[in-house]
């Protein structure tokens, strides 16, 4: 997949990725879901959580996490045909039709967090140390609304979230 810069206010999305917006889903009613959709937008972490999840979508993708860690850093995977390995990104051609692809960098455990918050809210569900919590929310990817849903646990370095894409 090509990799995104996680969500720069005002960046223009890359064209060979599909169309992807988020939908509430599994409120108590249509303006619950709505209303979900709404908090989650003004969070810091939208753009970075819409660009991760296009980027899995456009990798086939049927599911991502991401961990915040105790160095301050955090981790994106991505779960493709069974296997959980870090998105790449298209490197620099090394001459013509030659593709290259390398790791994408890692996110700060503020980043990481902050998406984590983000897909939270949108699924109606807050991180407890306890126990995992999980909620649904949707997709539109090019006009298609896919099912998914969080899964979202709080840990001693920070929030654990999985996401997976139906």
């Amino acid at each position: 997949c090509v990799h995104l810069a996680y969500g720069g206010a005002g960046e223009a999305p890359e064209p060979a990725l599909p169309a992807v917006e988020f939908v509430g889903r599994g409120g108590r009613d249509a303006a619950d879901d709505a209303a979900r959709l709404a908090k989650a937008r003004v969070l810091p972490g939208f753009a970075a959580a819409q660009g991760i999840l296009q980027e899995a979508v456009a990798a086939r993708a049927s599911g991502v996490a991401v961990e915040c860690l105790a160095d301050g850093s955090a981790t994106v995977r991505q779960e493709v045909d069974g296997v959980w390995e870090p998105p790449r990104i298209r490197a620099a051609a090394r001459g013509r039709g030659d593709e290259a692809w390398e790791p994408a960098p890692t996110l700060s455990r503020e980043a990481g967090a902050a998406v984590i918050a983000t897909l939270a809210k949108l699924a109606g569900v807050a991180p407890a140390a306890d126990k995992t919590v999980a909620g649904p929310f949707g997709l539109v990817v090019d006009g298609t609304v896919r099912s998914c849903r969080l899964a979202v646990r709080a840990a001693t370095a920070g929030p654990h979230a999985i996401a997976t894409i139906a």
